[in-house]
């Protein structure tokens, strides 16, 4: 397996909390002042899966309409997209829906797709069953988080991780199966 940083993007709508859940991954802390995102920052995280290091570069896009002409820039060549809603308004779970079929429409690849709900540790206003329901329809993963408590932060990268390390190696072993066949020689005709 190649050790090229795995490219994972947090889309979604303003103020659903992508910067804070990224802030809490990667240093475990929950800043309750954040500025809104510009454009988009990156970091990187190493972790290992299955005994091997796997470095992640984590994209935080802003959720700004302005800047929604950008955000396919960012997600294109993308492992995984992490698209994000707060549980806490219902509008910005119809948001990301409309974001994941942007996302899905403009991707070339397969990536890992992902619906995060955030912000659980306030009252769930949307309904889980039918979120739930789409996931499984849809091939999505689907975590219910919280920045503010680090709730499941840690267990959606990692399963993410898990899931592009798993793709990663399939695909690998698919295409030592494709060299490894011999093609077959053509049966010599006799002739009268």
């Amino acid at each position: 397996m190649h050790n090229s940083p795995k490219k994972i993007v947090l889309i979604g709508d303003s103020s659903v909390g992508k910067s804070s859940i990224v802030h809490r991954y990667i240093s475990d802390v929950f800043l309750s002042e954040q500025e809104p995102t510009i454009g988009a920052t990156f970091f990187t995280k190493d972790l290992k899966i299955s005994q091997e290091k796997i470095k992640l570069q984590i994209w935080d896009t802003a959720g700004q309409e302005r800047y929604a002409k950008l955000t396919p820039m960012y997600y294109r060549n993308a492992e995984s997209a992490l698209i994000v809603f707060d549980v806490n308004n219902p509008e910005t779970y119809e948001k990301a829906k409309l974001i994941l079929q942007d996302v899905i429409s403009n991707i070339e690849h397969n990536p890992v797709l992902v619906l995060l709900g955030n912000k659980n540790d306030l009252e769930i206003k949307v309904d889980l069953d039918e979120i739930k329901k789409f996931c499984k329809e849809n091939d999505l993963l689907f975590f219910l988080t919280s920045a503010l408590t680090g709730d499941n932060v840690d267990k959606s990268f990692y399963s993410i991780a898990e899931k592009i390390y798993s793709n990663e190696k399939n695909l690998i072993k698919i295409k030592k199966n494709i060299i490894s066949i011999e093609p077959k020689k053509p049966e010599k005709k006799i002739c009268c």
